[in-house]
């Protein structure tokens, strides 16, 4: 999934979250999850963002870091099977929930970047990976009303790929959609493993 390195121009355009009902759609995940209303489709191995131009990743530090590994991800979090997140579909058929939530950091395979060179050339897949920082894809952060909590916001989600173990190994493809002028967005607790799309809908390629 090697796409181009991060750009500045051609943002599409993100819409800044606006205000609509987040408490009760964070609530509806809560209750699915709680009442184990949803279908399993596997582990979350792959989830692509599209371009914010508030986002970190344009300043600083993470300018840096993302601009280094977007040369060959793009701007994706990848995680591998091991570690993936668990991602399931409540049933309302749009919404994905992690029943589980986010408990791994996003990583990448050092030896797909063009400037990695392997210490040695007896190198394996099992070399250890790189951590990719949320914070540096961050939009914004999140707080509830007493400002004690609070999410680091990833948008727009464009598409998720899903290792399926209950389809024999299948890769599914989730893709994100605006709802009434919303994009899907990434809410994680920087120091837990709660996390939620909302915002958008996903829907099967």
């Amino acid at each position: 999934m090697a796409s181009a390195a991060l750009k500045r121009p051609a943002s599409p355009g993100v819409s800044r979250i606006q205000n609509f009902d987040l408490q009760g759609t964070i609530q509806y995940q809560k209750d699915c999850i709680r009442n184990r209303q949803y279908d399993v489709l596997g582990r979350l191995t792959n989830l692509s963002l599209g371009i914010d131009d508030n986002a970190e990743y344009f300043r600083g530090k993470a300018w840096e870091r993302v601009s280094r590994t977007s040369k060959a991800y793009g701007l994706q979090l990848e995680w591998d099977q091991k570690h993936a997140p668990w991602i399931g579909f409540c049933p309302d058929k749009q919404t994905c929930i992690f029943p589980s939530g986010i408990q791994h950091l996003p990583s990448v395979v050092p030896s797909m970047l063009k400037d990695f060179r392997p210490a040695s050339a007896h190198a394996t897949a099992e070399q250890p990976r790189m951590p990719q920082r949320l914070s540096d894809y961050s939009s914004g952060r999140l707080m509830d009303v007493r400002g004690e909590k609070g999410f680091v916001i990833l948008q727009p989600v464009l598409a998720c790929i899903i290792f399926s173990h209950v389809a024999g190994g299948t890769l599914l493809k989730l893709k994100g959609a605006p709802v009434l002028g919303r994009h899907p967005f990434l809410m994680v607790n920087p120091f837990g493993p709660e996390a939620y799309i909302a915002g958008g809908g996903l829907s099967f390629f």
